[in-house]
């Protein structure tokens, strides 16, 4: 899971009276929660992150019959990264574990393209339709047990682990979800947006834009 808030600057670059496209920047804070689980030895962990700062670009296109009203197709990409070290661990394990012996750092990236059939009428803008999304995480644990209690195999199990870091890949398996948005113009320059995602993922989001 992933708590993130962020200001976004776009550009609005018509091309024609049918096509929009509109490029941006992302610039914002992020909080990670991750958890794994190994059910064959019986381990499971826990990870909140310190606050990181979150970084992205984004592009958007509408195709539209006409510019003010009627219905639209919008197809929009989204790159976002952010990294940042532990700030709590728990860990259930069948073997006698420490969180206390070890350090964690994460980094982490999302890759987001997302394609819409919307309409617009008045103020209200709704719009339905699906995204995939790529989502890269990447640990880093650095040990540091204690040796004086260790000794033959368990010492040079503990030395091999203090030794250097080790690193974990993950990604999400299930990459498709389909969207509901609904943007709403409460003035000329300025317009509230919510959006939810109905299946795979769940994930939340409202903004407000102005526009000047």
């Amino acid at each position: 899971r992933e708590d993130e808030v962020w200001l976004q600057a776009q550009y609005d670059a018509p091309v024609g009276d049918h096509l929009l496209l509109r490029p941006g920047i992302v610039l914002g804070a992020a909080r990670g929660w991750f958890a794994a689980s190994n059910a064959g030895i019986g381990f499971s962990e826990a990870w909140r992150t310190k606050l990181a700062l979150l970084g992205g670009l984004s592009v958007k296109a509408e195709l539209r019959a006409d510019p003010g009203r009627g219905p639209f197709l919008m197809a929009q990409y989204r790159y976002c990264r952010a990294g940042a070290g532990e700030a709590q661990e728990t860990v259930i394990s069948n073997r006698v574990s420490n969180p206390d012996n070890r350090d964690a750092r994460f980094r982490w990236q999302e890759h987001e393209a997302s394609l819409g059939l919307g309409y617009r009428w008045a103020t209200l803008e709704p719009t339905a339709g699906v995204a995939y999304t790529d989502f890269r995480l990447k640990k880093w644990l650095h040990y540091d047990i204690p040796e004086a209690e260790a000794s033959g195999v368990d010492l040079e199990l503990v030395r091999a682990l203090n030794s250097e870091e080790s690193e974990y890949h993950y990604e999400n398996k299930n990459p498709w979800a389909a969207f509901l948005e609904l943007r709403w113009q409460a003035a000329p320059a300025w317009a509230l947006t919510a959006r939810g995602t109905l299946s795979g993922g769940d994930g939340y989001s409202t903004s407000l834009s102005v526009s000047f």
